[in-house]
């Protein structure tokens, strides 16, 4: 899930909850099987980070468009009902991005 944030950036995704996105290093904490944390760390300061949750930000279309151009995929939305339909059936989220970015 990791690659997939990094790819959305580079595709000029900008989530209202991280400032300076370009300039951070981001880790993707797995709480349960569907709870996903993302801390976002900045070198100029260590103690800065954010939350957001993973839900909201996988459901954003702008993150997917973003996916998409980070990721050179033409069907950004088609990617992102797939994704609705992996979790709606009680699939791993982890699952659906490592197939995905293969």
């Amino acid at each position: 899930m990791k690659e997939a944030i990094q790819k959305a950036i580079e595709g000029g995704y900008k989530d209202f909850q991280f400032d300076d996105m370009e300039n951070a290093t981001f880790v993707v904490e797995k709480i349960s099987h569907y709870e996903y944390k993302i801390w976002g760390y900045w070198k100029d300061d260590i103690k800065d980070y954010t939350y957001t949750d993973i839900r909201t930000l996988f459901l954003d279309p702008l993150f997917w468009q973003a996916l998409g151009k980070g990721n050179k995929m033409f069907y950004w939305k088609h990617q992102m009902h797939s994704f609705i339909d992996h979790i709606a059936e009680k699939k791993d989220p982890e699952e659906f991005f490592k197939e995905l970015l293969k």
